[in-house]
């Protein structure tokens, strides 16, 4: 991330030359003091009220895009996402791309994504990491973009972090965009979202019968334990195809009842709302032999049971 110069002195003497002189455009002028103010702001010499206000005076002249990045970037670290939403969502990505100046609008991305997790808007961060990734991805290691460390510690701190980062960084070599002492405990979060994404896909073929319940019930135990959020909705109309198979001779007893044991037993599976109590009760008849007896003699139960609901 682009760092700003730390010396409020240099900045009140660009303050002072701008009240004391009158060289230069209006537009360049108003640009400029929304950019010291922007720098200001993050250092806590000036309130950002003050800055916004000079934002918006250099957005109405047209120069908004660079003082967008200061002002942004103050309102992130003083916790004020909808000022910073104000000004990064007012940026033309086209300005930084015809200055060849790619690494502008990573950073504008980048702080938009850090202001969605402080306002706690899941669309727009999502959509932010989308484009953040698209910017990567256009080159394999742009030495100019900034690495968005900032960015990473908030994703690293929310509860859906690794389908986060997966979103940030998949495909790329992760080595070559987080710093080192970051890189293992990123790692460890994509392994995880890889495994949930097979898991859901396990399940799935499951359900739908692509494997058997006994192939799918070795691959869930290697893939290890998971609990919320739910992966995979179970239906009425599953259950009903599960005893079709079974009526139809490609599924054994054990089968059926295996199958229903899985959709009973894993806590990442949620039923169909209207009728969630009623395949509940399907599915406990079926995966429980050792009470209602083999599921061969269950059915009758099972179809009235879904029938009711």
């Amino acid at each position: 991330m682009y760092e700003v110069p730390r010396n409020p002195d240099a900045f009140r003497k660009i303050e002072r030359e701008l009240r004391e002189s009158d060289e230069g455009s209006a537009a360049d002028r108003a640009e400029l003091a929304a950019c010291v103010f922007g720098a200001l702001a993050l250092l806590r010499e000036v309130t950002l009220e003050e800055a916004r206000e000079k934002f918006l005076e250099a957005k109405r002249a047209g120069t908004g895009n660079f003082p967008a990045l200061h002002f942004g970037r103050a309102a992130v670290e003083q916790n004020e996402p909808a000022y910073a939403l104000e000004a990064l969502q007012a940026v033309d990505a086209s300005y930084f791309e015809a200055q060849d100046l790619h690494w502008r609008n990573v950073e504008v991305l980048t702080l938009t994504a850090e202001a969605a997790v402080l306002a706690d808007d899941r669309d727009l961060l999502i959509r932010s990491l989308l484009l953040l990734n698209a910017e990567f991805r256009k080159e394999a290691k742009d030495p100019d973009s900034p690495i968005p460390r900032e960015l990473e510690g908030l994703l690293l701190g929310q509860d859906d972090a690794p389908a986060l980062l997966e979103i940030l960084l998949g495909g790329l070599e992760i080595s070559a965009w987080v710093y080192a002492d970051d890189l293992p405990a990123i790692s460890r979060m994509l392994n995880m979202s890889s495994k949930v994404d097979e898991r859901r896909r396990v399940l799935l073929d499951i359900r739908d019968f692509r494997i058997t319940p006994a192939e799918g019930d070795q691959l869930l135990s290697r893939l290890g334990p998971r609990g919320d959020p739910p992966l995979v909705q179970l239906d009425r109309q599953h259950i009903g195809s599960a005893l079709l198979r079974f009526e139809r001779g490609d599924f054994s007893t054990t089968d059926l009842e295996r199958w229903a044991e899985i959709f009973e037993c894993y806590d990442d599976v949620e039923y169909e709302e209207s009728s969630a109590d009623a395949i509940s009760d399907a599915l406990f008849l079926l995966a429980t032999p050792e009470i209602n007896g083999p599921a061969s003699e269950s059915i009758a139960d099972v179809r009235s049971a879904l029938a009711g609901a």
